[in-house]
């Protein structure tokens, strides 16, 4: 359990004052990040491979959010966000 603490990146320190259900959290938590940087790796891929399939591109402003506008949350909603702008190209 302490290997599995440490090589999710949580401070070694840390693991001895978990309780069983924090430490579960933890883990659960560790588990949801990696999913979904796994999600935003695959996304970019399919996006980077759309632009270099591209025949024209626009200019970057077009697939960059507006002055002001608000930013998605994550790192996956704004790669998806890309995604859609460059559906159709």
């Amino acid at each position: 359990m302490y290997r599995r603490w440490c090589a999710c990146g949580f401070d070694p320190d840390a693991f001895w004052g978990q309780t069983p259900q924090s430490f579960h959290s933890a883990m659960m938590g560790a588990q949801d990040r990696a999913k979904a940087e796994g999600e935003a790796q695959i996304a970019l891929a399919h996006t980077m491979a759309r632009f270099s399939r591209a025949k024209e591109l626009k200019d970057l402003a077009y697939y960059l959010p507006r002055k002001g506008a608000k930013m998605a949350g994550s790192l996956l909603d704004r790669v998806k966000s890309i995604a859609t702008a460059t559906k159709g190209l």
